[in-house]
């Protein structure tokens, strides 16, 4: 099902429970003055020592604004230790506020 356009990530690919921290990333100073809003799915495993791995875009709107932005948050996030996963999936969501 999707609301206004913006995909579901279905529970069981969330990885929400290993999630210790999260900081939203910065919004792209070129979309915010374009008045540009929007999503991407992320792709990734969880590697047992609390850090997200082999991340890549599953699919984005629009395509290419906010993509790197959305890595470099996953990156920077925080995961339990010891929790070890596969085929991990996240929504990180850009509206201007």
């Amino acid at each position: 099902m999707r609301r206004l356009g913006v995909p579901t990530i279905p529970i069981e690919r969330q990885c929400k429970a290993e999630t210790k921290q999260f900081e939203p990333p910065k919004y792209p100073s070129v979309a915010a003055r374009a008045n540009i809003q929007g999503w991407v799915v992320l792709h990734f495993d969880l590697d047992g020592s609390g850090h997200a791995t082999s991340i890549v875009v599953e699919r984005s709107s629009p395509i290419g604004i906010f993509d790197q932005v959305a890595i470099d948050a996953l990156r920077g996030a925080q995961f339990v230790e010891g929790a070890k996963r596969t085929a991990c999936e996240t929504l990180v969501g850009f509206t201007i506020r």
